[in-house]
């Protein structure tokens, strides 16, 4: 598309309210979803010999979780026995950008586990699950 300009990962930021911070290397946001309840019954409509099911969105929406992989530091104790708190993203700045995009909800991790390999750097897997709305705030 004429005028769309990507963005390089390379210094996103990831800061909890409990103070925990690391060095990210990847962010995977899974994305919002929504179930859809099954209305299909004995009523419905019958087109050339066959019924097709019909749905309705649920209202509650699952605003997902972050995986995200931190360069391992063992002095560091990520936070997986906390209650949730307030998790900000902060999004690389674009080039020409003044700001960067925030990404700013309640959250808490539900899996910590270290990678320690004999000849490369360690790194640590930890998922963020998030809870209730989170709120992307773009850049300038």
């Amino acid at each position: 598309m004429p005028g769309t300009v990507g963005v390089e990962g390379f210094g996103i930021a990831i800061a909890f309210q409990s103070g925990f911070f690391a060095a990210i290397r990847e962010v995977d946001d899974s994305g919002m979803k929504r179930n859809a309840h099954e209305t299909t019954n004995d009523a419905s409509t019958v087109v050339s010999g066959h019924a097709h099911r019909t749905f309705i969105p649920s209202k509650l929406i699952d605003d997902g979780e972050l995986k995200v992989t931190l360069l391992y530091d063992p002095s560091k104790a990520p936070p997986i026995d906390k209650a949730a708190e307030t998790v900000t993203v902060s999004l690389p700045i674009p080039i020409g950008g003044l700001t960067a995009a925030t990404l700013v909800g309640s959250g808490f991790l539900t899996e910590s586990g270290q990678k320690i390999p004999y000849d490369n750097l360690m790194m640590q897997d930890v998922t963020i699950k998030k809870t209730g709305q989170w709120v992307l705030t773009p850049g300038t």
